[in-house]
């Protein structure tokens, strides 16, 4: 990491490194105040994490019709990013909103399960996947698996 992301440098040295036992053994991990888990972001993590998303997907990935984040902490990046890119954003949440075309799918992390609920996608649809942490991979799984029925 270079010196242009000082916050997000030292938020990640800083972050708090845990250990939840499950049934298949221990999971390790750190929380990150950008995470899932933080819960104090300053003014300057956030304009330099805002940033960075931006620039990268400005740089890396310019063919999407819109950017798909899931609760519950990367629809918040999402939403920063897509207001910076001008791009809509189509929100999966953890909770069921009633709509009449929604599919509910599990999700199983590291260290919780949940459902996530997809609602509004159309086949077609080019999107950009954007999520604040990827650990075991369980989420962005589920996510491509879900998309690709629809």
């Amino acid at each position: 990491m270079n010196n242009k992301f000082p916050e997000l440098k030292k938020a990640i040295e800083s972050a708090r490194a845990i250990e939840i036992s499950q049934a298949g053994g221990k999971y390790k991990f750190k929380i990150l105040a950008f995470g899932e888990r933080g819960t104090k972001l300053n003014a300057n993590l956030i304009k330099e994490i805002n940033f960075g998303l931006t620039e990268s997907i400005k740089q890396n990935f310019s063919d999407f019709d819109y950017i798909i984040s899931p609760e519950p902490r990367g629809h918040m990046w999402g939403l920063l990013v897509a207001s910076e890119l001008g791009k809509p954003i189509n929100i999966l949440r953890t909770q069921p909103s009633y709509g009449t075309n929604e599919t509910e799918v599990a999700r199983r992390t590291g260290y919780y399960q949940h459902n996530l609920y997809f609602e509004n996608f159309k086949k077609g649809d080019k999107v950009l996947i954007l999520d604040d942490v990827i650990s075991t991979g369980g989420t962005i799984s589920v996510i491509l698996e879900t998309l690709k029925k629809l």
